[in-house]
């Protein structure tokens, strides 16, 4: 009986250290928004249809091609928070179809072919990676968010971009949906 109190002590221990570290988080993100937000007056959130509190942002491309592999990002993305295998080898093979980048091909090529949602996650990370030397320099207007979770991977971290400053995991999808933290904003 003394073992399964002291179990439960424990987990309840792991779980209350989680949630702490996400709202940590939390409170990074509000900050990180507040910060991103000075730098236009009155709190304009061009691009927002909704003041800033989640919708996406319109993000153009000075190369046409560029903004097509991003769109497929933002899927392949969005695939993954909803923890779809399915969709994610959509999303994938999208980027796959449109890029000329070899390594880019290769990241694409290994998440399109594989139906496990983790090892799809793991290839994600390496894609962003990628993604992040093509943003550079390459918006016409508009923002992206370089969002962070820093429990992903063992606690080692992970980056992704995205269209709203609302934090969507792609890491954990529904396990820690709102886990993160707007690190930039790319402009």
């Amino acid at each position: 009986m003394k073992k399964l109190k002291f179990a439960s002590v424990l987990l309840l221990s792991a779980i209350a250290i989680s949630l702490t570290s996400c709202k940590e988080g939390k409170k990074e993100e509000g900050h990180s928004e507040e910060h991103h937000s000075e730098k236009k007056d009155d709190h304009d959130h061009g691009g927002h249809a909704d003041g800033g509190r989640g919708t996406k942002t319109i993000a153009t491309f000075k190369d046409a091609n560029t903004g097509a592999i991003f769109e497929h990002y933002i899927n392949l993305k969005e695939a993954l928070v909803k923890s779809d295998p399915a969709l994610a080898a959509t999303g994938a093979q999208g980027i796959l179809e449109t890029t000329k980048n070899e390594a880019l091909k290769e990241i694409a090529n290994a998440i399109a072919s594989s139906k496990d949602i983790e090892s799809q996650r793991a290839s994600f990370a390496t894609l962003t990676a990628e993604i992040e030397n093509i943003l550079e320099g390459a918006l016409a207007s508009g923002e992206v968010y370089k969002q962070y979770c820093p429990m992903a991977f063992d606690n080692t971290g992970g980056i992704w971009f995205s269209t709203e400053k609302k934090i969507l995991n792609p890491y954990f999808g529904d396990k820690m949906l709102y886990c993160g933290t707007v690190k930039e904003t790319i402009q």
